[in-house]
């Protein structure tokens, strides 16, 4: 698929670790999202290209707020459904940490493409939805329905340069007010 390509291409490896959370221009935010249609998912995700630690690299949430280290990690439960754990530290990378857990259980299976996250707080959602994976399982974006949450993942701590390219206008036409996306504040060590 050329969009995976294309998001792999937008990594850029070796960026400055120690740079602050920034918002990028990307335009189309700030209006309701209330009338958008839902977004557009991935055909069909294998659980176990979604099982493991994601470092989170960009993010969009309802308080607007960067979470410094912030990790996601994912594992799957024996019923199928899997656990999250999201694990950031509070102010900067060396503040107190904070973590959340919830069930997240497909609800359009056999794709598992769409979840509903039971005991979701905030910065989770109550549904997560699979808007983009890289081929080789490396970056994976999860947003929310409603546009008014996104994550941006990978198997490293690396920050994406700005600008993001075709993943940013891909993510802007689906609705996304990427305006309000930040940039996260990571660390080579971060768990």
């Amino acid at each position: 698929m050329a969009f995976s390509r294309a998001l792999v291409a937008c990594v850029v490896a070796g960026a400055s670790l120690g740079m602050g959370a920034c918002s990028l221009n990307g335009g189309g935010g700030g209006e309701a999202t209330a009338h958008l249609p839902p977004p557009a998912t991935v055909s069909k995700v294998e659980p176990q290209q979604l099982l493991g630690m994601w470092y989170e690299n960009a993010s969009i949430t309802p308080a607007g707020k960067v979470h410094p280290a912030a990790v996601l990690s994912i594992d799957q439960n024996s019923d199928k459904s899997l656990s999250l754990s999201y694990r950031w530290h509070q102010g900067t990378v060396n503040g107190p940490g904070r973590e959340v857990h919830s069930i997240a259980t497909p609800t359009d299976p056999p794709a598992d493409v769409k979840f509903h996250l039971k005991s979701a707080s905030a910065p989770l959602p109550d549904d997560l939805w699979v808007l983009a994976t890289a081929a080789d399982s490396s970056i994976v974006v999860l947003g929310s329905p409603d546009h008014e949450t996104l994550f941006i993942l990978s198997r490293q701590p690396t920050i994406f340069a700005n600008p993001f390219g075709e993943l940013v206008h891909y993510l802007q036409t689906q609705g996304y007010p990427m305006d309000k996306l930040r940039l996260a504040v990571q660390t080579p060590t971060a768990q």
